[in-house]
């Protein structure tokens, strides 16, 4: 059986040119919507013209995952299942919970484009034409693009950690680690790659310095130590042990000359529960979100929170998906939970980077979605990257197989000898 992406010898030399193509063409459309939907210096009309005909070309070349009824036992067909059953969940619950503000009311179809495009037809395209390294290429370079743009700042607030283009500093910095990644993962390439990416991750570094948020600090740390957990070899802790020394120093050193500002979110103080507690801070949020989970165990209605208090969500799409959803409503979410996370413990057991690159971009981006996200567009990176995981695993696990029975067959057939 023919591997995805796999090209026969009767037809390599016309393939490998059209291959190519298409994955580049998938790999630049990833990147062409997640930077379109990030840049809120687009007026909404028309970011809408240039991000539907990504999203419909994206479509079109997943579209072969459900077409044909042999792709039904791959990752991305089910995780469609799923999305199909979270939407129907919510359009029912929507009717008997109506959205009380205009954000609540757009919440629905920002979210059914955001996770559709996200978890399924963006990983489904990457699936069917084997573009896994392409797409890791097109992740690093929104990782830089973001991060060039936080060395910008605003000149329309005094926040400084606001960019140029006016993006929440939040979500600017949960964009800029994905270099860091790739230079963590990406260890048994050439010395000249192996330097590229340390000065791009070095950028990176600095990049989220530079917006003051600290959750994707902290969840890089998280999900490099989930590798380590998972593996729990001496020389991986030997190597760990390198680059947290690495790219701990380029913080330090980089802090002495950031905006006091920043500085000052990044000291003890900054740092403090006691400080995190003010009204509008996640811990004060969280107390809120328990509070209406406790006392509607059905949800407020998709987008409801915004009714409740003047932030719109809890800054934890799991609290949000219960107060706003209930618990049945969460149902769903949590499967594609479960399906990334088995997914990325399985890549991590594997002696290859590009499996460890995608568990890990996983394990960030669920740590950011416990700590910092919303369920509709800071969300994209946490639906692509189960996607991408689920279905890079699938991959593996069938490659593997194809594996064992060919070895199988080349094995000599063994007899007993004849017992005298």
């Amino acid at each position: 059986m023919k591997l995805v992406g796999e090209i026969t010898p009767q037809n390599w030399v016309k393939s490998n040119t059209r291959n190519r193509l298409l994955r580049f063409a998938v790999a630049a459309s990833i990147f062409l919507f997640v930077t379109l939907m990030f840049m809120p210096i687009f007026e909404d009309d028309s970011k809408w013209n240039y991000v539907i005909p990504v999203v419909i070309a994206l479509s079109a070349m997943a579209a072969p995952m459900v077409l044909h009824a042999d792709n039904w036992t791959r990752s991305s067909p089910v995780l469609l299942f799923v999305l199909i059953l979270w939407f129907s969940f919510i359009f029912i619950h929507t009717i008997n919970y109506p959205p009380g503000t205009e954000y609540a009311f757009n919440k629905f179809p920002f979210l059914v484009l955001v996770s559709f495009t996200a978890v399924f037809a963006a990983p489904a395209a990457v699936e069917h034409y084997g573009a896994w390294r392409a797409t890791v290429v097109a992740l690093i370079f929104i990782g830089i693009a973001f991060s060039v743009i936080s060395f910008f700042p605003t000149t329309e607030s005094t926040n400084a950690r606001y960019s140029a283009i006016g993006l929440s500093p939040t979500m600017l910095a949960k964009l800029t680690l994905l270099p860091l990644i790739a230079a963590i993962c990406f260890t048994n390439e050439t010395k000249g790659v192996r330097w590229l990416l340390f000065g791009l991750a070095a950028v990176s570094v600095i990049g989220c310095i530079n917006t003051g948020s600290r959750t994707p600090l902290i969840a890089v740390c998280l999900a490099y130590g989930a590798y380590l957990v998972t593996r729990f070899r001496f020389h991986e802790i030997v190597k760990s042990a390198g680059i947290y020394v690495a790219f701990g120093t380029i913080f330090l050193i980089y802090l002495g000359f950031a905006n006091p500002e920043v500085v000052e979110r990044f000291s003890f103080e900054g740092l403090s529960v006691a400080n995190n507690s003010d009204e509008g801070d996640r811990i004060y949020l969280y107390q809120i979100a328990l509070e209406i989970i406790r006392s509607n165990p059905m949800g407020i209605g998709l987008g409801n929170f915004s009714t409740v208090f003047w932030i719109n969500a809890p800054h934890n799409i799991y609290l949000e998906s219960l107060a706003e959803l209930g618990y049945l409503g969460t149902l769903p979410l949590l499967v594609l939970t479960w399906i990334g996370l088995k997914s990325a413990i399985f890549l991590f057991k594997l002696e290859e980077n590009m499996a460890h690159f995608y568990a890990m971009f996983f394990m960030y981006n669920l740590v950011t979605a416990v700590v910092g996200n919303e369920l509709t567009l800071p969300s994209l990176m946490f639906y692509l990257s189960i996607g991408l995981a689920s279905g890079y695993a699938y991959l593996s696990k069938r490659s593997l197989t194809h594996v064992a029975l060919a070895l199988e067959e080349e094995s000599p057939a063994t007899t007993p000898a004849p017992h005298r």
